[in-house]
């Protein structure tokens, strides 16, 4: 968001865990999130959000904690705050990076890594399988026209 003019800041409140997000009437629309779920489960993990967009930029998608999930700028360029890169090892790569792993349970208290890791290990079929209708969604709005 910050490299086409946008703002990110610190969130009010850090999104860890599998969680909902919605989409805004602009989203339930938008060609990337044709046939995606709504309400969408999905794997969040920050402590900063997109604040502000600019002129061009559409929100498609919002959560309860951060009102920016997803936007589009022009026609074509997409952002995501939501992790739908997720696989099996997504958790565990993660929270083996020492700040992470730290950050993390002070943020959630401990046991977090392994309540996320068992959310996620849950939530992996839809989590894949959105995955890739996005990625078949931006390979057709990536073809020649």
């Amino acid at each position: 968001a910050e490299a086409i003019g946008g703002r990110v800041a610190t969130g009010k409140t850090a999104e860890i865990g599998v969680l909902t997000v919605s989409k805004t009437k602009a989203g339930l629309s938008d060609a990337l999130l044709q046939g995606v779920p709504d309400p969408l489960r999905v794997l969040q993990w920050h402590g900063a959000e997109v604040t502000g967009l600019p002129d061009k930029a559409t929100v498609l998608a919002r959560s309860e904690a951060c009102a920016i999930q997803a936007f589009r700028y022009g026609g074509r360029a997409y952002g995501l705050q939501c992790h739908v890169e997720t696989t099996h090892e997504t958790v565990a790569d993660w929270a083996a990076l020492p700040a992470y792993a730290i950050s993390l349970e002070e943020a959630m208290g401990k046991g977090t890594i392994r309540r996320i890791g068992a959310e996620v290990a849950d939530s992996l079929p839809q989590f894949n399988a959105t995955g890739r209708l996005l990625y078949d969604n931006l390979r057709a709005l990536s073809a020649p026209r």
